[in-house]
Order: C-alpha cells, then sequence, then structure tokens
C-alpha cells in the first residue's frame, strides 16, 4: 500500500532533515523542549521539540510509524488537516508535558503527532460510521499497534536498560 498524504511526506522530511543537520551542529539544544522552569520564555521549543529525535532508530522508526498508520487516513481526511491536528497536539501535549516535568532540561520526539494521530484514527471509528471500520491484520493497524505497545516498552521500563 501507497500513502498519497503529501504532508505526511513533508513531516517525514522535515524529521529526517532535522536530524541530519542536528548530527553536524547543536541545533537540537536550541530547539528541544524544556520544562517550565527551564523554558526562559523561549516558547518557540513547545512547538520545534516534536520535530526532533534522539537517535538514528528513532526518526526512522516514527516516520515509518507515521507513513503507514496514516494509510488509513488517505482519502478520507484532508492531508493539511492531518498535519494541523498533530502538530498542534503535539505542541500542546510538550506544553503539558514541561508542567509534569517542571525541570526538564531538554525532551524532544515526533511520537506526539503519531499518538494524536492514532486519536484521530480511534475516534474515527467511533463517530465516522461510514468510513470503512478499522480492520486488523492490516498494514497500518500492524504499524499502529506495533507504535503503541513498542513504544510504550521503549519510553517505559526498557529505557532503564
Amino acid at each position: 500500500m501507497k500513502n498519497n498524504i503529501f504532508s505526511v511526506r513533508i513531516i517525514i522530511g522535515v524529521w529526517i532533515l532535522l536530524y541530519i543537520i542536528g548530527r553536524f551542529t547543536d541545533i537540537d539544544k536550541y530547539l528541544w523542549g524544556k520544562g517550565t522552569n527551564k523554558i526562559n520564555g523561549e516558547y518557540y521549543r513547545y512547538f520545534t521539540a516534536s520535530f526532533l529525535h534522539a537517535s538514528l532508530f528513532h526518526v526512522v522508526a516514527n516516520s515509518a510509524v507515521l507513513y503507514f498508520i496514516t494509510i488509513y487516513l488517505d482519502g478520507k481526511v484532508n492531508g493539511v488537516a492531518i498535519a494541523l491536528l498533530g502538530i498542534i497536539a503535539g505542541t500542546a501535549t510538550n506544553v503539558i508535558y514541561s508542567f509534569f516535568s517542571k525541570n526538564a532540561e531538554g525532551f524532544l520526539g515526533g511520537s506526539v503527532i503519531i499518538f494524536a494521530i492514532i486519536g484521530l484514527i480511534l475516534m474515527m471509528q467511533i463517530i465516522c460510521k461510514s468510513y470503512e471500520p478499522f480492520k486488523f491484520g492490516t498494514i497500518y493497524a500492524d504499524w499502529m499497534i506495533g507504535a503503541i505497545v513498542i513504544g510504550n516498552i521503549i519510553n517505559g521500563q526498557m529505557r532503564f536498560f
């Protein structure tokens, strides 16, 4: 299956570009999110943190997940709406996280965008009865379940090993 949503490709392109630039510069330290006690008025960081990744595995995994889960949305939801939802929800999540982690020196990752889009897909199952139902065993379902399970393992107990 091919994903024809151009805005998804743009987000993935920005993720990869910023990752590459970050390997040769210190751009990450100027863009990652910070806790409310450390932000010092640099509120743009809540927006930019969603476009940074900690490692090559991180950016590749998030890019693949975003690409494959949005196959379900192709032709159902406007690509600009998908991107705006993901970016706005990701930014809001970063703001909320900074209140819970007031002294965080830095946080980053595009998973907040991915989980916002997963939330959209799940809500469509409840609200939009005219669309095809979510089907287990499809490429988008497998990637979505993988993102939820593995993302929570990596960000949960596994990060301590």
